[in-house]
């Protein structure tokens, strides 16, 4: 999901823990960016021959045929919601 503030996410502990010392709204912001150009994402895109989703798993339809997968989240994680959702 793309927010342009940590304000507008709809999950609780990413507002809650976007200015922690860790794992906070500007690196996340500069990981995006460095493995995600805005300017080349499509290129991403079908260079991998991925849909969509593969880039953000909360947009899928289903996750049919996938393997088995143990997801770990961390108490004052900000992405500790999103990932649990």
């Amino acid at each position: 999901m793309e927010y342009q503030s940590y304000e507008d996410s709809p999950f609780a502990s990413f507002r809650e823990f976007a200015l922690g010392p860790v794992l906070s709204w500007e690196r996340l912001e500069t990981l995006k960016r460095l493995c995600s150009p805005p300017d080349g994402q499509e290129e991403i895109e079908e260079s991998l021959f991925c849909p969509r989703w593969q880039f953000s798993l909360l947009e899928a339809e289903n996750w049919k045929g996938l393997c088995p997968t143990l997801l770990r989240t961390g108490e004052v994680d900000p992405l500790r919601d999103e990932g649990e959702e």
